[in-house]
């Protein structure tokens, strides 16, 4: 979505940190209701003061709520792109850069045109090899799972709230949510599909949990 200006009134409050939805002007002159970041705000309102392009690019409405913005592209009158809010300019940008080389705004900018799911083939980055995660670092499938793991009775539930941090707690075999062995970790998902693994060597038999960060990120 290409946008041209901000509704000043929804400006959010300082140090508020929760998606909320607000009304965007796109380029054809239409008002649009999205989801969007506070951290959004700085770099859209700059680039809106600057003639430079904004583009909203929405999530996956199959992976969060429906009219969410994912990131935001921000491309300047003399063609260099970056990406406003927290963290995104260091995992969208240096990465692309160093990827792409002198190329890489050239071939950002060009990025909302791209079909969704073309992106790497645009761009020609090759889809990562995932690794083959540790045998003993991995979600039981209880279809599977040998029956002694099962008899331990452990639960994993998992809750995500608007900012996209999901939060992983260790239950007892009957998925009691008020009584949780503890906390094993949390991840951002930024409003996409993931895949994690668990460090379970750190949590006992009994279901004593010995860190709340055993929950990592596969790239």
């Amino acid at each position: 979505m290409a946008a041209a200006a901000l509704n000043p009134e929804q400006s959010p409050d300082p140090g508020l940190i929760k998606t909320t939805d607000v009304e965007v002007q796109t380029v054809s002159g239409d008002t649009e209701t999205v989801r969007l970041h506070p951290t959004f705000w700085p770099g859209m309102e700059w680039a809106f003061a600057h003639d430079a392009e904004v583009w909203l690019a929405l999530a996956d409405p199959d992976y969060t709520k429906p009219g969410t913005v994912d990131y935001v592209l921000i491309e300047t009158p003399r063609g260099e792109v970056f990406f406003p809010g927290y963290c995104l300019d260091g995992a969208l940008r240096i990465p692309l850069h160093e990827a792409l080389g002198p190329d890489s705004d050239q071939l950002s900018a060009g990025l909302p045109l791209v079909e969704p799911g073309k992106a790497r083939e645009y761009l020609g980055i090759e889809e990562p090899t995932p690794e083959e995660p540790h045998p003993d670092r991995m979600i039981p499938n209880p279809d599977t799972v040998d029956a002694s793991v099962s008899e331990k009775g452990w639960h994993f539930n998992a809750y995500i709230d608007d900012s996209g941090e999901l939060e992983f707690w260790l239950l007892n075999g009957d998925g009691d949510v008020s009584k949780p062995f503890g906390k094993i970790g949390e991840v951002d998902t930024r409003g996409k599909g993931i895949t994690v693994v668990v460090d379970t060597s750190k949590i006992d038999a009994d279901g004593t949990v010995k860190s709340d960060d055993l929950v990592t990120l596969v790239d």
